[in-house]
């Protein structure tokens, strides 16, 4: 159940004992963890890994036999399309619905539409993703095995995602890492995390040796060669 809170008060529908509300608008562990400009999500894959193992939980847990679990958001409109990312990707992966079938309960009636996410660049933005582009992109990788969460290290993934760890993380696993504002060499300005992060920094990754091919766009910061040499 998906629901959309009109004020701030719940206190009246929480006495009924057949319900059990799962997730608050925002813990701290769904947040997004730093936003660039403007930019609000999606949020990250850790973090719908940690809603969904959070929700598997309450759904199979006997404390909570009989009730109904209520997923419940605010109007706030990033908080908003958060909330209906993750109840719709968690339909699409656990509950095997398509991308239409997840996002169809989440829209009609009265309620508003959603605000699509937006890049990170400065400004007004230029391109937008709805939520319908992120059920589309869950349930693709989904089919062709790209995302399961049986195997999925959480942990890894938080770490290496941090600017001051590298900010980059696996797109297809073991396959094509996505890694951005690599510099020639490491300097002291005060304005890069860590020093900056390096094409031999990343080589450093044990798993990237693994990865066939590397591309890039943008300025020429630095030269193929190092990453191809490196395989």
């Amino acid at each position: 159940m998906f629901v959309l809170f009109k004020i701030n008060s719940k206190s009246r529908v929480l006495e009924t004992n057949i319900l059990c509300y799962l997730l608050n608008p925002n813990p701290e562990y769904l947040r997004l963890i730093y936003n660039f400009y403007c930019d609000f999500g999606p949020l990250n894959l850790s973090q719908l890994f940690r809603y969904s193992a959070l929700l598997n939980r309450k759904l199979t847990s006997p404390s909570l036999v009989g009730k109904k679990i209520v997923h419940y958001t605010t109007r706030d409109a990033a908080k908003r399309a958060n909330a209906a990312y993750l109840i719709g990707s968690y339909a699409v992966i656990y509950l095997n619905k398509t991308a239409q079938e997840a996002y169809r309960p989440l829209v009609g009636g009265l309620s508003p539409q959603y605000m699509p996410f937006r890049d990170a660049s400065y400004g007004p933005p230029v391109y937008t993703i709805s939520i319908m582009d992120c059920l589309n992109a869950v349930s693709k990788a989904k089919e062709a095995g790209f995302l399961h969460f049986s195997d999925f290290d959480y942990e890894e993934y938080e770490h290496y995602e941090k600017v001051q760890c590298g900010d980059f993380n696996w797109l297809v696993p073991q396959k094509f890492l996505a890694f951005c504002g690599l510099i020639k060499r490491r300097c002291r300005l005060i304005t890069l995390p860590n020093n900056g992060v390096t094409p031999s920094s990343i080589l450093g990754y044990d798993y990237y040796i693994h990865t066939a091919a590397s591309s890039k766009r943008g300025n020429d910061a630095y030269s193929l060669t190092i990453f191809n040499d490196g395989f």
